[in-house]
């Protein structure tokens, strides 16, 4: 009687199981994300060659250095206002050509308002001013690779 006690308890209701079934599981995400990569990166190279060339080339020159620097630990955190990022397809191409390469990456983007420009209004009244922003976004990459076995020493 424990048993099947103990064994109910470790399942989910019906009234919940019906309310998270909606939210894909780890494996269905997982199980053909190789394949969409390819297939992505492949529709790249057919439908947008300059820009895939263009954020290869960024990533070359804004990155690798870095990637270089942080080889012993395994773990860089690249911080870019490239332009080319500024779309979604810029985005994507740099996420997946460097999990292409082996990279696991997360990325998270920082947007900040500046102020640009101040309009005045009537000389004196503070409340007709127009205050003019900009969106400036910063696009901070987390790149985890495997690093290098490094040699131990015993004393």
């Amino acid at each position: 009687m424990q048993e099947f006690s103990y064994q109910s308890s470790l399942e989910l209701g019906d009234q919940t199981f019906e309310v998270i079934k909606e939210l894909l599981p780890a494996q269905g995400v997982i199980r053909n994300a190789r394949q969409n990569m390819v297939q992505r990166l492949n529709s790249f190279t057919r439908d947008h060659p300059k820009m895939l060339v263009e954020v290869t080339q960024m990533l070359k020159s804004d990155f690798e250095h870095i990637f270089m620097r942080q080889a012993l630990c395994g773990r860089a955190i690249v911080r870019s206002n490239s332009p080319l990022l500024n779309t979604s397809l810029g985005v994507n191409m740099a996420l997946d050509i460097l999990a292409e390469r082996g990279y696991r990456v997360t990325l998270d983007v920082h947007q900040e308002v500046v102020p640009t420009r101040i309009e005045m209004g009537v000389p004196g009244d503070p409340s007709g001013q127009k205050v003019h922003v900009e969106t400036k976004k910063s696009f901070i990459f987390t790149v985890d690779f495997d690093r290098p076995v490094m040699r131990r020493i015993t004393g």
